[in-house]
């Protein structure tokens, strides 16, 4: 394979601390072709590890419990991966996926409490409990067939105080018992959620829109200027920044301004993900990392 063929794109990324992190990545030259592939590589003190797996990764995650510490990794037709201590072990949810009787694809994976959570097309949600995978959707998933309803992302502080948005504009809350609907303010599709608190929940969407707020009051944050789909949000040093294809921002004072990260050219993100005094963006082309004071480009070896 040649060196350009070896480039890759990434998909999500996560970082549980300071020199630990792993991103999701499908090969470029494999672009538009119907294969079921994809690679984390993972990025600990410095050295590069990949690991491939034959199935179309959607979403990363990783869970800490005790002695117990796992990268989790979710396919679009319910595959998952445990990744822990140079081990893999593979789980199935049954019900996701395409064929006879399955319910679509899924789209990301959170941790929220001490629990795993994943959710998907036709409001899917899941939680793994005791080793298994338990639906908590059944009485929200639409009729069969029903077309462009589903969930992108999923977030909260605890089993009771649960987001799920997604196309349309919906947004679901779960209080531990019931699902509602809540009432918003758009029906563009909506990327991603993040939980603060009860009180406190951002959400992106299409054509760059954040929402802020919860249950259902909520406030429409929008810049002509940055219009760009969003994908990412999370908060970094009690400041929010969004993620999309047009590049990165940060609210203040309620408005969204965009950022420089300082590299001489364009940068389009994707995801954003928070940890130990650490804000990370991966965009499909570009992987950075800030420490508060200024922006870190960090380069796949298959991208150099």
């Amino acid at each position: 394979m040649s060196k350009k063929d070896s480039r890759v794109y990434f998909v999500d990324g996560w970082s549980p601390r300071r020199g630990l992190f792993a991103a999701l990545a499908f090969p470029h030259h494999l672009k538009g072709e119907d294969v079921e592939f994809c690679r984390l590589y993972t990025l600990a003190d410095d050295r590069w590890f990949q690991t491939p797996f034959d199935f179309d990764g959607r979403s990363i995650t990783y869970m800490s419990r005790g002695d117990y510490r796992a990268w989790w990794v979710l396919g679009k037709r319910g595959e998952l991966v445990e990744v822990t201590g140079g081990q893999l072990r593979t789980e199935q949810i049954a019900s996701a996926g395409t064929g006879q009787g399955k319910l679509g694809y899924l789209n990301k994976l959170a941790v929220i409490g001490d629990r795993l959570y994943a959710c998907g097309y036709q409001r899917q949600v899941y939680v793994r409990v005791d080793g298994t995978w338990q639906s908590l959707s059944k009485m929200i998933e639409p009729p069969q067939h029903t077309l462009g309803i589903g969930f992108e992302s999923i977030d909260g502080t605890g089993s009771d105080n649960i987001y799920a948005v997604g196309y349309k504009g919906e947004i679901w809350h779960f209080d531990g018992h019931a699902w509602r609907q809540c009432e918003t303010p758009t029906n563009v599709g909506l990327t991603e959620v993040r939980v603060v608190d009860a009180q406190n929940v951002y959400v992106t969407g299409r054509g760059g829109i954040v929402l802020r707020g919860s249950g259902d009051r909520w406030e429409v944050l929008h810049n002509a200027e940055f219009a760009d789909d969003l994908w990412g949000v999370d908060i970094y040093q009690d400041t929010v920044y969004v993620a999309g294809f047009g590049g990165l921002a940060k609210i203040e004072q309620g408005a969204i301004v965009p950022l420089d990260p300082g590299l001489g050219r364009k940068i389009a993100g994707y995801r954003l993900h928070a940890s130990d005094g650490q804000l990370w963006s991966v965009g499909n082309d570009d992987i950075l990392c800030y420490d508060g004071a200024c922006w870190t480009e960090i380069v796949c070896p298959d991208n150099f």
